[in-house]
């Protein structure tokens, strides 16, 4: 029985030979011959306005992907950055943290509920960045707010317990 399919004999140079050869193992991941094949095919199918936007350009969704990994990756990288920055802040967040690390200290230390003015009282800071940093611990649920109706000493003034 005889063959049926007819061959073609495209005459290149070497090095454009070689150039087919890359092309055809990146892009469509075949042969110099199945690459020429699915080029005519597509040459064709746009001369005869046939659906030309049907075959999947993997090519240009790879440039895409890659030129998407790497907008993420400077985002990324540009994220670390401002976080960098907004950790160092001038020495003011890592005051801030101290006095919060002092707060909660003394709090679990003595494990009684306390007034601002008692936690003031015990530690080497003033009232106001007392309070800010307790505001901020309880923000962060390390702090349980006792209510004057909870508390047991009745005197309308707000303390606070360490969890």
């Amino acid at each position: 029985m005889r063959d049926c399919n007819k061959r073609i004999s495209v005459i290149v140079g070497k090095e454009e030979h070689e150039e087919w050869k890359d092309f055809a193992e990146e892009v469509t991941h075949s042969s110099v011959s199945q690459l020429v094949r699915w080029s005519v095919e597509q040459a064709i199918r746009r001369e005869r306005g046939d659906n030309p936007g049907a075959e999947v350009n993997l090519e240009g969704i790879t440039e895409y992907l890659e030129e998407l990994q790497n907008r993420l990756e400077n985002v990324e990288g540009e994220i670390k950055e401002l976080h960098r920055i907004a950790k160092s802040g001038n020495g003011e967040n890592q005051r801030r943290e101290k006095i919060e690390e002092d707060v909660l200290g003394l709090l679990r230390e003595t494990g009684n509920a306390m007034t601002i003015p008692q936690i003031a009282d015990n530690l080497p800071h003033a009232s106001e960045e007392v309070k800010k940093a307790i505001g901020e611990l309880e923000d962060k649920h390390l702090l349980n707010r006792i209510t004057p109706e909870e508390s047991v000493h009745q005197d309308g003034v707000p303390r606070w317990k360490a969890l």
